[in-house]
């Protein structure tokens, strides 16, 4: 008999023999493989048909009968009654040899294997891994902490795996579920090793399609671009940080040297002439320093104009010098750097040149609108103080490089609004002329020049200022220039053919032919036999306007000539800065021995130094020694401090280093040290704007 069953884990249905009813099989489905138990319905075999009766005719047919004969004994003898047909016995199932096989390999493994006692009974052994005692444990202690019994240190009873015989069925048994099995697997039979196909494989096969996208350009170019922004970015804040702290050094060095000068005001050990002049030099210098920064800000502006203002003041109590009126002329000078254009304006980093009209000025509370103008006003007033008024030629001189500042910044009529406020009433015509010959050299402006030129004319003939004071040098030059020239009325001769002349005449006629374009004849009216003064400022002028050579030349020669120094030094002065410009450096020296004045001559020398060393292409230092200065600082002059500065700034300027700053002790407290200290903040500024 055979029994119908199926596997109760994958459905895989068996026939099986009646002998393995109630036992348990494993299932042949390789992806299964599970024991189950036998159970289900028995089969019988089909029986075998009986024939079917010979149909007797009817007619023929004997009667039925009512019973069965009794049965004859085995040896009763054959009468022709014919015997009962036999049942053939059934046919054997055919033989399953999976089934055989599978309950040979059963009942082997359940000969073979070891019976495992009850899990409570079950022990695993433990050795402690520090002192190296052996003890049991419990079977369902697996994975929890105990305690030594001996040395009582704490650890983990580790979790039993079950032991699985290994036959080639099971490649696996005992390993990890991926390791690769060395036992050989026969060709016809199904492992249960996996394998993968390669993708390589399944590209070939077309099974896998490549649908990647190709990138767009901006990819390619996104991944140069990043790294160079960031490089590029990385070094701007580098470069940022290291002009940051460059700049706070220079600002903190020029904080030093203000203070060097500010804390021994009291105790200055300069005389008390000097006092005054070496802090308007450091009030100059910090003031220069503040608006060339390279982040102005409206309060540095303020700060800047404070410091030129301070510098005012102190020169303001000064006693009477050349050093003071050369130092007037300088702070005239840098208080243009204060105008800006109207973008700087509305940003408050610089002041307008002029001040607002009424109609369009708007009221402020508490703010005062300032301007350059404004500014400029107060300093030549302060230069023609009536106590202590500034020589009549620096005042001139100092107007006239005004107005050629101006005129490069554009700005040129801004001088005329105040140049009269700087002079005395028989000055001023002189004063007004003297800029509009600047004005006309610089910007070729006639017009304008010719206006001025009839004012002038227009003054004098009413006698509103009571005449000129002063050789009208620039006035009757100016006249005579313009087209038509002014011819009426005449301030001074014109030069005779030869002999001497009068101051006058040598000065105007100088300037007539140098607005002409005739410095041969200009020359030769300077050189004619006269006064040393006369001579020396025609001299000046011809270096200052035209070709200096010559005019050099000859005023060398002129002071050599003559046995005592200059009364009138600041010719001179002009001689030794134009020598200097020219890169004549010996020539200059020479200009600068004929000085009689001995605080002129010490500025005169920084004039040198200043503009040889501006003008300079070389590398190397200068040593700022080489400025010999009186030990006692009672004998010092404000020429030594600015020239000391001047080399200072040099160095500063071709090293680029700070390392300077503690080499200036030993120059003296509260005299020269704080000009040393304002040199290197300069000079280092210098580098950083070239």
């Amino acid at each position: 008999m055979a029994i119908d069953t199926q596997c109760p884990h994958c459905d895989k249905r068996y026939r099986l023999k009646e002998e393995l009813s109630g036992k348990s099989v494993r299932c042949q489905n390789p992806e299964c493989r599970k024991p189950f138990t036998v159970a289900g319905k028995t089969t019988a075999p089909n029986p075998a048909p009986a024939p079917a009766a010979p149909t007797a005719n009817p007619r023929t047919a004997p009667p039925a009968r009512t019973a069965e004969p009794p049965s004859l004994p085995k040896s009763a003898p054959k009468l022709g009654i014919p015997e009962p047909r036999r049942t053939p016995p059934a046919a054997k199932p055919p033989i399953d040899a999976d089934t055989l096989a599978l309950k040979a390999l059963a009942e082997a493994e359940a000969a073979t294997a070891e019976p495992e006692p009850p899990p409570d009974q079950r022990t695993i052994p433990m050795v402690c891994a520090v002192c190296d005692h052996t003890w049991t444990e419990s079977w369902d202690k697996q994975g929890k902490n105990v305690i030594c019994p001996d040395c009582r240190h704490r650890q983990k009873v580790p979790e039993q795996k079950k032991i699985e015989k290994a036959d080639w069925r099971n490649p696996h048994a005992n390993r990890p579920s991926l390791a690769r099995s060395d036992v050989p697997v026969p060709d016809n039979v199904m492992g249960g090793e996996a394998r993968s196909v390669s993708v390589e494989a399944l590209e070939q096969a077309g099974v896998i399609e490549d649908d990647i996208e190709e990138r767009p350009r901006w990819h390619y170019v996104a991944v140069v671009l990043l790294p160079l922004m960031f490089v590029a970015t990385f070094s701007y804040a580098v470069v940022s940080y290291f002009r940051a702290s460059q700049q706070d050094s220079r600002d903190d060095v020029m904080a030093l040297a203000l203070q060097d000068l500010t804390a021994a005001a009291e105790a200055s050990p300069l005389t008390p002439t000097e006092a005054p002049l070496f802090q308007a030099m450091i009030c100059l210098a910090a003031g220069e320093h503040t608006f060339r920064h390279v982040e102005p800000t409206p309060e540095r502006l303020e700060q800047g104009r404070e410091q030129l203002t301070q510098a005012r003041t102190e020169l303001k109590k000064a006693n009477k010098s050349w050093e003071r009126d050369a130092l007037f002329g300088e702070l005239a000078l840098m208080q243009c750097d204060m105008g800006g254009n109207p973008e700087q304006v509305t940003a408050g980093t610089r002041y307008p040149w002029k001040p607002a009209r009424a109609a369009t000025a708007q009221i402020v509370v508490h703010k005062i609108d300032r301007s350059v103008q404004q500014e400029l006003l107060q300093t030549l007033i302060a230069m023609r103080d009536r106590e202590r008024p500034c020589d009549f030629e620096s005042r001139l001189n100092t107007v006239r490089r005004l107005t050629h500042k101006l005129a490069q910044m554009g700005q040129s009529d801004l001088i005329f609004g105040v140049v009269t406020q700087g002079f005395f009433p028989g000055e001023q015509p002189e004063a007004l002329a003297a800029c509009a010959v600047e004005e006309f050299l610089a910007t070729g402006n006639g017009e304008h020049a010719r206006t001025i030129a009839e004012e002038i004319k227009t003054t004098l003939t009413n006698g509103n200022s009571g005449g000129l004071s002063v050789p009208p040098m620039f006035t009757q030059s100016l006249w005579l220039s313009v087209d038509p020239p002014i011819t009426a009325p005449t301030l001074t001769a014109p030069p005779a053919a030869r002999g001497q002349l009068s101051d006058a005449t040598r000065l105007a006629y100088t300037a007539l032919h140098l607005l002409k374009k005739e410095p041969e004849k200009a020359l030769d009216i300077a050189n004619r036999p006269g006064k040393l003064e006369p001579r020396l400022k025609a001299l000046a002028l011809i270096a200052e306007w035209s070709e200096p050579d010559a005019a050099l030349k000859s005023a060398q020669e002129l002071v050599q000539k003559q046995k005592k120094p200059a009364t009138t030094p600041f010719p001179l002065l002009r001689l030794v800065r134009s020598a200097a410009q020219a890169q004549q450096g010996e020539l200059a020296e020479k200009l600068r021995d004929g000085i009689a004045d001995e605080g002129l001559r010490c500025w005169a020398r920084a004039e040198m130094l200043r503009h040889q060393l501006t003008h300079a292409t070389g590398t190397t230092l200068v040593d700022p020694t080489t400025v010999e200065v009186p030990s006692d600082p009672k004998q010092l002059r404000a020429g030594h401090a600015r020239a000391r500065m001047t080399i200072v700034r040099y160095n500063a300027r071709l090293e680029g280093s700070s390392s300077w700053k503690n080499k200036f002790d030993d120059w003296g407290a509260g005299s020269l040290k704080g000009f040393g200290l304002a040199g290197l903040a300069l000079g280092l500024q210098d580098r950083q704007i070239q």
